[in-house]
């Protein structure tokens, strides 16, 4: 019975460790030469129910949940990358061209938020409600990235 209870704990234990570490972002400062590493993330902002889908030189690369990451290790040169909003966002499509150099990180963060007017109407309808879209996507600097990226969780592919 103790031999039960002590293999059970373990696992319990051993299994609680592993989901931890996998929601910490652990900052690597050494990178190929022949590669580049490109952090996609996204913080807590509207549209969170929402998960974009991720275009990269327009072929789907997964999507990008509200507190997430994804790293990619691409080889240098130009790429482009989308995040398709997709129609309930007002098909809304982020589009950023960069030039990957050799052996650099880079920070990319889309980004979107809404306002709601309430414009009044006739007394039988009530209010008519219009929300207007602001979106977009920029590189960030790394410090700024990391004080972000710590908190959020990875993405797989």
């Amino acid at each position: 019975m103790y031999k039960i209870l002590s293999v059970t704990f373990l696992l319990i234990f051993v299994s609680g460790c592993t989901t931890l570490s996998e929601n910490y972002f652990i900052q690597t400062k050494h990178i190929k030469k022949d590669l580049s590493r490109v952090y996609l993330f996204r913080d807590d902002n509207t549209g969170q129910a929402r998960s974009p889908t991720v275009l990269i030189n327009n072929k789907s690369s997964g999507s990008l949940p509200n507190k997430g990451y994804i790293k990619y290790l691409l080889t240098p040169g130009k790429y482009s990358f989308d995040m398709d909003w997709g129609w309930i966002s007002g098909d809304i499509i982020q589009h950023l061209d960069i030039k990957l150099e050799s052996g650099k990180t880079y920070y990319i963060r889309p980004w979107i938020t809404h306002s709601t007017v309430h414009i009044p109407a006739p007394v039988l309808l009530g209010y008519t409600i219009h929300v207007q879209f602001q979106e977009g996507i920029n590189i960030v600097n790394e410090k700024e990235a990391f004080k972000i990226i710590k908190k959020l969780r990875e993405v797989n592919k």
